[in-house]
């Protein structure tokens, strides 16, 4: 179940990663620290591969029933990418299915596109599921 989550707890994340999240991704999430999201978009990839993706909360140390449920962080599940299965420094993991994922891109520039992409567990291409979080 998502939670509303204060805006210091996306700003420690963004710290943690060094990036500042698109205003309406940190906006829903600021709304619901997490839910259920459908990707990718029919048309865009095979209807196979369409899922629903439970979004990586923000840390929240607000009280132990956050903690709990949201010590699967966005910054908890990139760092495990990153460190246990090579994934790339530039990619932001906001969501897992079975290995296929939904992330974010750091630009050259330091900054997030705002795309959402979907990263194939098998041949680790991006694909565009969306333009901006807010096509969710």
């Amino acid at each position: 179940m998502a939670f509303p989550v204060e805006e210091k707890f996306i700003k420690i994340a963004e710290a943690e990663l060094g990036v500042r999240f698109p205003e309406s991704f940190r906006n829903k999430m600021m709304e619901l620290n997490g839910g259920c999201v459908q990707f990718p978009n029919e048309g865009e990839v095979d209807e196979d591969e369409v899922g629903y993706y439970e979004l990586n909360p923000f840390y929240d140390t607000s009280d132990k029933k956050r903690i709990k449920r949201t010590c699967n962080s966005i910054v908890h599940e990139t760092k495990t990418y990153r460190d246990d299965y090579g994934l790339p420094q530039n990619l932001i993991v906001l969501a897992d299915n079975d290995g296929d994922l939904l992330v974010y891109k750091i630009e050259e520039n330091g900054k997030i596109d705002p795309k959402i992409y979907w990263r194939d567990r098998d041949t680790e291409e991006l694909v565009i599921v969306a333009y901006d979080f807010s096509e969710s």
